[in-house]
């Protein structure tokens, strides 16, 4: 956030409802847990949303970051058995939903 702003960590435990289940193919009706981390900043570009979570995609300077953060976070969630929702506003902020299963 170049301009400052709010960083919102949430937590909540969540069941797949009828929804989520056919958003996600593949999630099982398990209970989940929902830690929800969303920001205030710029948003992400529409045109670069389908790629965030690719390898080595950044939009940093070159000497300011590698592009894996969320590509590893990605795999690590998905080898969990959980997935990751992301609903983004350009301008307004970004919010990532991570659902881990609840052990």
């Amino acid at each position: 956030m170049p301009s400052g702003g709010s960083l919102i960590l949430e937590t909540r435990n969540v069941h797949c409802d009828a929804r989520i289940l056919a958003a996600e193919p593949g999630v099982k009706p398990d209970p989940f847990v929902q830690l929800t981390v969303r920001d205030t900043g710029i948003g992400i570009d529409p045109e670069l949303l389908p790629h965030i979570f690719e390898p080595f995609l950044s939009t940093k300077a070159e000497a300011h970051g590698t592009g894996l953060g969320l590509s590893t976070v990605f795999g690590v969630v998905k080898q969990a058995g959980g997935w990751i929702a992301v609903q983004t506003e350009p301008g307004a902020g970004t919010a990532f939903q991570v659902y881990l299963p609840r052990l």
